[in-house]
């Protein structure tokens, strides 16, 4: 008692504990946005931020694949997509990258999805309604822009299926912000220093 306390809310509760200088560490997961601003308020007291990117992975050509695609897979969709190192965007060397997205595109689709009270399920639904709607409006409009879905179908309500896209750049927002949800983007890369730089 008075070492630790869970306060649930949003921005006034957050503002709130910013202003109270008694407060002197504060840990934040979610957008880079909010970060900011926690950062700006906290001022000198310390601070722990686990802010949206895009994690990645790189498949170089000697990629021993019946090893690597099944640990690809588990790290991309385990929890829905929903942890801040869920692969997003696989970089794969593009001569091994037809291989890699056929035998991808089967393993995606093998995922048992749906019902979080199934033992069976593997990718259950995303937080909320709300997140799974936005989840399908990129992809859609990914897909509208020239992305090919690989795996995947229509969401039902806050289940999104495990979802594969190939062709994607990153002016798409897919390419270039963090889904959070089970989705991956294959992106072909022509040497290691290429992937490098895009991750």
């Amino acid at each position: 008692r008075g070492f630790l306390s869970v306060l649930l809310g949003g921005a006034p509760v957050a503002n709130w504990l910013l202003a109270d200088e008694r407060v002197r560490f504060f840990a934040f997961t979610g957008s880079t946005e909010v970060g900011r601003e926690i950062q700006r308020a906290a001022g000198l007291r310390r601070t722990q931020m686990e802010l949206g990117s895009i994690a990645c992975t790189i498949v170089c050509d000697d990629a021993r694949l019946a090893t690597a695609l099944p640990k690809i897979v588990g790290a991309g969709y385990r929890k829905a997509g929903q942890v801040c190192t869920s692969i997003q965007l696989l970089l794969v060397h593009r001569s091994i990258v037809d291989d890699v997205q056929a035998q991808l595109a089967q393993q995606v689709a093998a995922l048992p999805f749906g019902d979080p009270c199934d033992p069976a399920t593997v990718v259950g639904p995303v937080i909320s309604e709300d997140n799974a709607i936005r989840i399908e409006e990129w992809i859609d409009e990914a897909i509208a822009r020239g992305a090919q879905r690989l795996a995947g179908g229509k969401r039902n309500g806050a289940v999104v299926p495990p979802t594969l896209l190939a062709g994607i750049d990153d002016s798409m927002r897919v390419g270039c912000r963090e889904i959070f949800g089970p989705v991956m983007c294959i992106v072909p890369f022509a040497s290691l220093d290429d992937a490098i730089a895009r991750v």
